[in-house]
């Protein structure tokens, strides 16, 4: 009875930190490097970040969003994690490629004394950890922004690179929500729309690897938890348009899952820890 016990109990602690709480592999000075308050920050945006809505809910104060391109990168559907609704899903992330491009927007955040930006965009973007671009892989697409001598040209830029334990491209376990492309996409269609950038939300889709047959059409349920608002149904029909090359989606399905998504992975957390406490009880007690 007393073996019994103590491994079950190293068994519900192992489940608590690796399914309950994210622990982070690595020390948080590595993973979300200081950031020097005298100097001016930004952050690069390249999937929901893209979006206005989505980006402002993290922090109010985020300054404009200015479409670039970003070079020695390639954005790709890699990062597994969890929705807000605890489903496991892939996001997108980055992989290092050279020779590689994909648009995406800078905007600046405020790093100082009183207001820590970053702090809260670390927070949001659990599967990540930050990194910072060189100016010279940076391409600003705005002609109308001067660059040269002002606060762009002398900033310090990070972005979010998908964690090696949280790599991984979409599967059956995994798959790609279509709540979030939405968000994404809107956010390439405003960005468009403002700048005046024929192509942009195309360019988006295109320059996006990995897309791969695991889709989910969450459309109508509330699976992602936290995207009221961020793309209006007015819209979608543009979206539609956008990924109409990639056939592997249908975006008139309701729930539509393109492969078998295992309806584990589906479950939330505490329900599969009490599943595995009532499994291990029978298992060594004979309950």
């Amino acid at each position: 009875m007393a073996i019994g016990m103590i491994f079950l109990t190293i068994i519900l602690i192992w489940f608590m930190n690796c399914g309950v709480t994210h622990i982070h592999s690595e020390s948080t000075n590595v993973c979300y490097p200081p950031a020097d308050p005298t100097l001016t920050h930004f952050v690069i945006g390249y999937g929901s970040l893209m979006n206005k809505k989505s980006k402002q809910r993290t922090d109010p104060t985020a300054g404009e969003s200015i479409p670039v391109r970003i070079f020695e990168y390639e954005r790709t559907w890699n990062a597994q994690g969890k929705s807000s609704k605890n489903y496991s899903i892939t996001f997108l992330g980055i992989e290092g490629s050279k020779n590689a491009s994909f648009n995406a927007v800078v905007f600046q955040v405020a790093q100082n004394l009183t207001h820590d930006s970053l702090a809260a965009y670390d927070n949001r973007e659990d599967w990540y950890c930050r990194r910072q671009v060189p100016r010279t892989e940076i391409q600003f697409l705005d002609p109308s922004i001067a660059i040269d001598g002002n606060l762009y040209d002398t900033g310090v830029y990070w972005i979010y690179i998908t964690r090696p334990n949280h790599a991984g491209y979409p599967d059956n376990g995994h798959p790609i929500m279509l709540s979030y492309v939405d968000i994404f996409l809107f956010g390439c269609l405003e960005l468009e729309t403002k700048f005046n950038l024929q192509g942009f939300a195309q360019e988006c889709v295109n320059s996006t690897t990995h897309w791969g047959n695991h889709f989910v059409n969450n459309r109508n349920t509330n699976v992602m938890g936290n995207n009221k608002g961020e793309t209006p149904s007015v819209d979608r029909s543009k979206i539609d348009i956008l990924i109409s090359g990639i056939s592997e989606i249908d975006p008139h399905s309701q729930i539509s899952v393109k492969g078998s998504s295992s309806n584990l992975h589906q479950l939330p957390t505490f329900t599969l820890l009490f599943i595995l406490v009532v499994y291990t009880s029978h298992a060594l007690f004979d309950v």
